[in-house]
């Protein structure tokens, strides 16, 4: 009889165990999902598949960007990077901060043949401080 109960017994444990692993497992998937960002109006994945802007597709996202480049003050540099992707270029700034570039037109790299100057397409300038947050967002016709 003392047998039978201490075989219970430690079943009951395992059992609790194992659920508390579970949960565990659960919360940890859970936590590592990224953030699902989306700003209303914003087409992502058209942004995302023209890289440099050469398809000219990034053009119709001007005047979104102009109407809303508040929005993006405070996101972290991953939010960033998921929202819009990787930056067409990189600038380091002062004291840790940089400075992501993104073209709306044709950017200097489309066409290497062509020179074009940097200031000739039209582009958004996002700084980021030396924490890597959003501080100040520039669009430069």
């Amino acid at each position: 009889m003392l047998r039978i109960f201490i075989v219970q017994l430690t079943n009951m444990r395992l059992k609790h165990i194992l659920q508390v692993l579970l949960l565990i497992g659960f919360l940890a998937v859970s936590a590592c999902k990224g953030k699902n960002i989306a700003l209303e109006g914003f087409d992502d994945e058209t942004w995302r598949a023209d890289p440099q802007g050469c398809k000219g597709e990034r053009a119709q996202f001007w005047a979104f960007f102009d109407q809303n480049k508040e929005v993006l003050n405070g996101f972290s540099e991953s939010d960033l990077k998921v929202l819009l992707g990787k930056p067409d270029e990189r600038e380091l700034y002062k004291r840790g901060q940089w400075f992501y570039i993104y073209f709306f037109d044709a950017g200097p790299l489309c066409d290497p043949t062509q020179e074009k100057q940097r200031g000739a397409t039209k582009r958004m300038e996002i700084r980021l401080s030396a924490v890597g947050d959003v501080s100040e967002v520039i669009l430069r016709p």
